[in-house]
């Protein structure tokens, strides 16, 4: 049962009514069996996998408390099972690549929740955080429901507390916010697009030059959509259970250079990867380019198995160690790509987001020779480029003017929540009609329209 389907919102009314209901501990009971219901309809053995992997690291991590030797045995024991686990998984979803099937559905959800129970293990091993002995508050850490599928990745120490200190919820207005603007950028941007930029018509070998480029932008605003619309919903079904999680991103099309679009894009994923391997390696090996190579791959192998993400880790591991070099060898910052104002500022966001949107082209490859032969027409201009992206908008009936307004009123809404926190972008007592209608026009859009899954669960 996804976040984008009536079916959903319609359960989630009734169990937020009685959870509201509830004592406290109550409510924790409630939670955990919702947890446990939702992973059973994302594939019927999810709940058993991760209770299973959730309890053995429970209990090696008091082990680990205990333990005066073979400490480093313990860690790499439980490093080898979540890295067994996630292979095993990812050789069963060679069987249907690209599709969402139950065993899809599984391994994403234990692909982000492994890496949240890994870090944990591993804090405890550096004696950053105390062993938790409550295996009740750690189940309901490792099953979280609202990020149990694609994340974000939370830390022990910001989740686990909020199930016994969290006050009762009094910004259900701002949830409501995240959840709309979640909706929108699904149903209004993500949706639309998905057709244009993944359907396999014959317009698509046709593309060249100007019209494969705007293509590949198309195609970044379309996966940029899919996926922080899924992160809104997340966090704005937190906010109105009495939760508080990570933001996963922070408008990653305005980052001004490379290091800039992974402290905006994917946020919990690279923290984590940061603390655990970059930093590591550059204690140990002092080589910044090294490290980089090391999480570029790590993160590559860790969304799949398969030559589109070898080349989508190596092409960004260039253009990382690319702005690695500009700015160790730069006696000052260089303003083209360090943050100036004006319209240096412009062409700097500008580049990097034709960077970030060139990436998508190993996704429109069948082959490693198609990916080459795709960057050899994206380099052939002609008069008539734009001719074949207009015929391919005509054969997946996209209306380009609707989802650019929505996108123009995501920016904004993004906009606005960056520099206002926690502040509601439209508040309940304020415009109640408005945020009425807003949420009937998009449980409409639920109930009529076609809606697409989302499209991280297939990768």
């Amino acid at each position: 049962m996804a976040f984008n389907t009536l079916t959903f919102w319609i359960s989630f009314t009734g169990f937020l009514i009685i959870y509201k209901c509830l004592p406290r501990r109550g409510q924790n009971a409630l939670l955990l069996l919702a947890n446990f219901v939702m992973m059973a309809l994302w594939n019927p053995w999810l709940p058993g996998v991760i209770s299973a992997l959730a309890l053995f690291i429970f209990f090696l991590a008091l082990r680990l408390e205990k333990a005066q030797t073979k400490r480093r045995d313990l860690l790499w024991a439980v490093t080898a099972v979540v890295v067994g686990l996630l292979l095993a998984l990812r050789l069963l979803k060679w069987q249907s690549p690209g599709q969402l099937t139950p065993t899809t559905a599984a391994f994403t959800g234990v692909s982000f929740i492994s890496l949240q129970l890994l870090g944990y293990f591993i804090s405890v091993y550096r004696l950053q955080q105390a062993p938790s002995r409550d295996s009740f508050g750690f189940l309901l850490f490792a099953t979280f429901f609202p990020i149990a599928q694609m994340g974000p990745i939370e830390r022990f120490e910001h989740l686990y507390p909020q199930f016994e200190l969290r006050q009762p919820s009094t910004d259900w207005t701002r949830g409501l916010n995240l959840i709309v603007l979640g909706l929108i950028k699904k149903l209004a941007i993500a949706d639309p697009l998905s057709n244009f930029t993944f359907s396999a018509t014959p317009s698509l070998s046709l593309l060249t030059g100007g019209a494969l480029w705007v293509y590949s932008l198309t195609s970044f605003v379309q996966v940029y959509a899919d996926f922080s619309g899924y992160i809104d919903i997340a966090r704005g079904i937190s906010v109105l259970l009495g939760f508080e999680i990570t933001e996963n991103f922070i408008q990653p099309y305005l980052a001004r250079n490379i290091g800039d679009v992974w402290r905006r894009w994917n946020i919990s994923l690279m923290s984590w990867f940061n603390e655990f391997v970059y930093l590591p390696l550059i204690l140990k090996t002092k080589n910044l380019y090294l490290s980089a190579a090391a999480v570029m791959a790590l993160s590559g192998i860790w969304h799949g198995l398969s030559w589109r993400f070898a080349l989508w880790a190596i092409s960004w591991t260039l253009a990382y160690w690319i702005y690695l070099f500009y700015r160790i060898r730069a006696r000052r910052r260089p303003p083209a790509l360090f943050g100036w104002r004006g319209p240096i500022t412009v062409l700097s966001i500008a580049v990097t987001l034709i960077v970030s949107s060139l990436s998508t082209l190993v996704f429109m490859s069948d082959s490693l020779g198609d990916y080459l032969q795709v960057w050899m027409r994206a380099l052939t201009f002609s008069v008539h480029d734009f001719e074949s992206l207009i015929l391919r908008a005509e054969q997946t009936s996209l209306q380009g003017l609707p989802v650019f307004a929505s996108c123009v009123v995501v920016i904004i809404a993004e906009s606005f929540m960056v520099n206002f926190k926690r502040a509601p972008l439209l508040n309940f007592r304020q415009a109640p009609l408005l945020l009425f209608f807003l949420l009937l026009f998009a449980l409409a859009a639920l109930a009529s329209g076609e809606s697409h899954h989302f499209i991280y669960l297939r990768y």
